[in-house]
């Protein structure tokens, strides 16, 4: 079985099918691509649901937060470095939001302590 989630993967999918078929990775990659488009939608309706008054996932009457409040990410850039040398790390805003420092490009790459730093500024 094979699930894709954006059209713009069906040529990568017709040409591993005329090869033969795809390899187990592309199929692996494909579903954790699938799984996490669903789960931003998800999240985005667990959102709006928790912020209707009476919704399902709303709290009660006298204002208190959500049971839950789910939020989606999405890796926006790789950073150089985490908060130590040899870590690895990456930032990620909330879904669909639109770029601002993470957008970046002049000079090093950034590292986890130059966001702190910022951050902190």
């Amino acid at each position: 079985m094979i699930v894709i989630h954006a059209p713009d993967r069906y040529p990568e999918v017709l040409a591993a099918l005329e090869a033969g078929g795809p390899s187990r990775e592309q199929r692996r990659q494909w579903a954790a691509d699938t799984f996490a488009r669903t789960a931003r939608y998800d999240a985005a309706i667990a959102t709006e649901l928790a912020s209707r008054p009476g919704g399902a996932a709303a709290g009660d009457a006298r204002g208190e937060p959500p049971a839950a409040y789910v939020m989606a990410l999405e890796r926006v850039r790789g950073l150089r470095y985490g908060e130590n040398p040899h870590q690895r790390a990456a930032l990620y805003v909330r879904a669909g939001t639109v770029a601002g420092l993470e957008a970046a490009k002049e000079g090093k790459e950034l590292s986890y302590n130059n966001l702190v730093d910022v951050h902190s500024a």
